[in-house]
Formats: structure tokens, sequence, C-alpha cells
């Protein structure tokens, strides 16, 4: 609170000011300024948009920036203000194209994987045993989004200090011994809070926090080698928790090729195989942004149907919202084919 701020006003003789509304007003918390963003980045972002038949008058008047101080700096001059300027409306683009990307979609493939997570955690044979889930195939095709999902989800009506669902990404380096693969689901739950007692056993501090009937995921399974997966047969086993294993094509190769038979009995049919993704993944993904048209639509799905091409598309339309923003205009498949190669979703001769 600046005190001599408030004597001076005094002085000065402003009868009209309210003096106890000001103490109140320096008394809060103000916002922070936001800190502006390189003047090549904002440049390139702004020849994005350039490239996506966006004018730079049209740029200026959303940015509230006078178009010629703006095509001075874009020159490269120096124009105070103009780089804040256009730094906090990117920021609201960026936001407002994060918050227009909805929630979790549930695309065909990701049914399939959530399906196969609760086959896992059913009860064998009455005796309270549960199952081994296999989830591998084409990159960026929901895997490890739908894990998270499930993960929020399962865990919103949990008692409290338990997680009947957790996800787990052991490295390389962790997964070389059993003890270092079970620190790396003790690393999980501290993420989440848990207080990790250095005293007490990694298998005490799962066993203390995730319930019987629960269900540990692997992510980025394929880094794991085939002794620890077999190692983990322990806690369907023994300790009534189900297990899924995620990661791509070549892990699930090399999981075939070394016939676990104790793993293979235990998956039945709590198993998905993504190749690629299908029409139907697009299709979701478009209805999810708002986005239509038969030619906006032949793009996404050369886009999409390849192996990583759901992120790109994700990229894609994330972009294509911000580009809709800027100009004011509906996504065509002008804007959206500028969007698409601005990501690197698209190429020259396509």
């Amino acid at each position: 609170m600046n005190l001599e701020a408030v004597s001076n006003s005094a002085d000065t003789g402003h009868a009209d000011v309210d003096h106890n509304n000001y103490l109140i007003e320096q008394m809060q918390e103000k916002p922070e300024i936001t800190t502006a963003m390189r003047d090549g980045e904002l440049r390139a972002r702004m020849a994005d948009l350039i490239d996506a038949g966006i004018e730079m008058v049209t740029i200026g008047r959303k940015a509230t920036v006078h178009s010629a101080e703006l095509k001075r700096w874009y020159d490269g001059k120096d124009e105070p203000g103009v780089a804040m300027a256009l730094t906090l409306w990117f920021e609201v683009l960026d936001a407002e194209a994060r918050e227009a990307a909805g929630d979790f979609v549930k695309t065909p493939t990701a049914k399939r994987i959530l399906k196969v997570l609760e086959q896992a955690r059913q009860d064998k044979g009455g005796k309270g045993q549960r199952g081994v889930g296999l989830v591998y195939g084409a990159s960026s095709a929901g895997k490890t989004a739908t894990a998270e999902y499930y993960e929020a989800t399962e865990n919103l009506g949990r008692n409290f200090g338990h997680y009947p669902v957790l996800c787990v990404r052991a490295g390389e380096d962790k997964s070389k011994s059993f003890k270092g693969l079970l620190s790396s689901i003790v690393d999980a739950l501290v993420v989440k809070g848990v207080y990790s007692n250095y005293e007490s056993k990694p298998m005490e501090t799962i066993m203390h926090h995730v319930p019987e009937g629960g269900l540990l995921i692997f992510d980025e399974a394929h880094f794991l080698p085939m002794r620890r997966l077999d190692e983990l047969r322990i806690f369907p086993d023994k300790y009534k928790i189900a297990v899924a294993f995620m990661g791509n094509m070549a892990g699930y190769m090399k999981l075939e090729a070394a016939k676990i038979a104790q793993i293979a009995r235990r998956v039945g049919g709590a198993k998905v195989i993504i190749e690629l993704p299908c029409e139907g993944d697009v299709d979701a993904l478009l209805e999810a942004h708002g986005i239509g048209g038969h030619k906006v639509r032949d793009m996404a799905l050369k886009i999409g149907i390849q192996d990583g091409g759901l992120g790109m598309l994700c990229d894609t339309m994330r972009t294509a919202k911000i580009y809709t923003k800027a100009s004011g205009k509906p996504i065509d498949e002008n804007l959206f084919k500028a969007a698409a190669f601005s990501v690197g979703a698209w190429g020259e001769g396509q």
C-alpha cells in the first residue's frame, strides 16, 4: 500500500476522492503484467496469419494496434507497445482455441481402449484375481489421452488417499530392476499428493493407496523389458490389481515374439491393436471442434489417418481456430490448409 500517495492526494485538496475506497483499492492484489513474447516469435506468428490470407490491417484492428505502427514494427523498426499488444492478443487467441477444443473426445478408438481397461479390471473366476490389458499401436492415436481421462473419471469418487486407477510412466532407467519399476509407481502417487515415507517399502506404499480392483496403466510400456512385464503379473495374481500395458507397434511385436504364456492367458479379449486411426476418429474430432465441410473433411482424413496423424490433426484444428478468430471468417478449405501447412501437417505437393 502506497501511504505516501494517499497523503499527497489528501494534501492537494481533492475532496472528491473517497480515501477509504482508495485504501481498499491499494490493498487489493494487482494482476501480473504479461511479459511480451520475443519479437522474432511474434513476427513468425504474424507471418503465419499473413500467409493464411489475413491482412495486416485486420491484424492491427483485432490487436488494437494502429496498422501503420504495426507495419513499421513488422519491418524491424522500434514501436513501443506493439509487442505487448500483440502478446496479449495472441494469448487471448490461444486461450480461446484451447477452450474451443473442448473436453476429451470419445473417438471410436478411445471407446475400444476404455473397454479394454474395464475388461482388465473384471474379477476372473470369482476369485478376485484381475487381468492384463494390452493397448498398442500407432502414435498419437489417443492412447495416453484416453488413459488419463479414465484415470481422472475413475478417481473422482475414490476414498480419501485411494487411487483406483493410476497412470505410470516408467523410463528406461527405472525399469532396469523390479524395485526401480515399483518406485516409478510410487512417483506417480507422489505427483498426486501422496506423501512418500522413505522408511516404507515401495510395495507397502502402493498397497496402501491402490485398492483391490484397481488398475495400474503403464504408458510407453515398449520401454519395459519382457522380464519386467512378466514380474508385474504379481499385481493381478496376488494383490488383485489389474495392469494394462500401452506402447507402440514395435513394443507389441516384441511382446508377441516373446510368447509369454502367463501374460497372454491373462489378457483374454482385453486387447486393442491400433494399426492406424480410423475415419470415425477423424469425424469425431471434427464434430467436437465444430468443423465441417466436405473439402475440409477430405483434408482432415489425409492428415489424420496415418501414424501420428490425429496429433497433427489436433494441431491443425487448434491453429485453424486461431486463424478464424484472427480473421473473423469461418473455417474453409483454404484456411484449414494454411493451418495444416503452418503446423507441418501438409506439404507443398499435397
